[in-house]
């Protein structure tokens, strides 16, 4: 795993919607942001069309489509 990131942001990142499912289900913070600002939301964007799934979850969980990391680069034009 790459340092800063949380379990959510691995699955997220690798397009794993069922491990996506299960960490927000047990409760695992969706508004987690690594050094870079990127939270789970960015990462699954940035993953492209496998990964859709995990950013629609994390829509439903509550991730912010509009924020935006340090480069002040925001997903939510990819979703």
């Amino acid at each position: 795993m790459i340092s800063g990131w949380t379990p959510l942001m691995a699955a997220a990142s690798g397009g794993s919607e069922d491990c996506t499912a299960a960490l927000l289900s047990a409760g695992a913070n969706h508004a987690h942001a690594d050094r870079w600002g990127r939270t789970p939301l960015h990462l699954a964007a940035a993953a492209g069309a496998e990964a859709l799934p995990c950013a629609e979850l994390l829509l439903h969980a509550g991730a912010d489509a509009f924020v935006e990391d340090i480069k002040v680069s925001s997903r939510h034009y990819v979703i």
